[in-house]
């Protein structure tokens, strides 16, 4: 007796899936699962959730999908802000924080 070489399905889930379905996320993060699963209606909500979950590392927070770690571009820029931020605070004092606006996302 032997095994013989089986058909094998390929894998549901590639790099090719994943890329789209990031390049979907990106369009509008304030998505839910059940509008991904129309663009992508071969999918499974339980595949896509994985694929959102664990394959991009991406987390719901306040209704939107936002990735859990920053890129390093990313970080990098915060990093230059926040030290720009601080050198103008120790030399203009208090009166640079009356020139900061802020924005909700919303």
């Amino acid at each position: 007796m032997h095994n013989e070489d089986h058909s094998v399905r390929p894998p549901i889930v590639n790099d090719d899936l994943v890329g789209k379905v990031n390049n979907k996320i990106r369009e509008n993060q304030r998505f839910t699962i059940s509008e991904l699963r129309t663009c992508f209606p071969q999918i499974s909500s339980t595949i896509l959730c994985e694929i959102v979950a664990e394959r991009l590392h991406y987390h719901k927070v306040c209704a939107r999908w936002v990735p859990k770690m920053l890129m390093d571009e990313q970080r990098n820029q915060r990093m230059s802000s926040a030290f720009t931020f601080l050198q103008r605070y120790h030399s203009e004092g208090e009166k640079f924080l009356d020139h900061i606006v802020t924005v909700d996302g919303n």
